[in-house]
C-alpha cells in the first residue's frame, strides 16, 4: 500500500498538475475559438482540414510544455494548497453558498472578519486560510 501512495505522490505531483492545468485552459480557449470562428466542432468533425491542425498543434504543445515546465521546473500551483479538495473544506463551501444565495454579487467571508461581513465588489482585502498557503 505505501508503494502504491508513493507512485500516486509521483505522478499527481505539483509539476504535473501545472501542465495539466495549462494544456487544458490552452486547448479549450482555442476549441472554443475554432468553434466560434470557423463554426466547426473539432470533436464532431474530426477529419476536417482544421481540426487536423488543431489535433497537430495540440499535439505540438503538450510536448512543447513538457519540456518548458520540466526544463524551467515551473510550478504554477505551488500556492494552492490540497487542503481545499478535503471534504471538510468542500462541505463548508456548499454550506456558505447555501446560506447566502440571497446575496448577489457580493461574496461571504468567515475567519478573522467573522460570519457576518459580507465582502462588496469595491472592498480590498487580504485572503488567506484553506485554498492558499500563508499569505501573498
Amino acid at each position: 500500500m505505501k508503494n502504491l501512495k508513493e507512485r500516486i505522490r509521483y505522478v499527481f505531483n505539483i509539476l504535473n498538475l501545472s501542465k495539466v492545468l495549462v494544456i487544458f485552459v490552452v486547448g479549450f480557449v482555442t476549441r472554443v475559438l475554432i468553434n466560434y470562428v470557423y463554426g466547426i466542432n473539432v470533436f464532431v468533425d474530426y477529419l476536417n482540414s482544421i481540426s487536423l491542425g488543431y489535433y497537430g498543434f495540440m499535439a505540438i504543445f503538450v510536448v512543447l510544455v513538457n519540456e518548458l515546465f520540466s526544463y524551467f521546473d515551473l510550478k504554477l500551483l505551488s500556492k494552492i494548497s490540497l487542503d481545499v479538495f478535503s471534504i471538510s473544506s468542500i462541505r463548508k463551501a456548499f454550506a456558505v453558498i447555501i446560506n447566502n444565495i440571497g446575496n448577489k454579487g457580493k461574496v461571504p467571508l468567515s475567519g478573522d472578519l467573522g460570519v457576518d461581513k459580507v465582502l462588496e465588489k469595491s472592498d480590498k482585502v487580504k485572503v488567506s486560510g484553506v485554498l492558499l498557503k500563508g499569505g501573498w
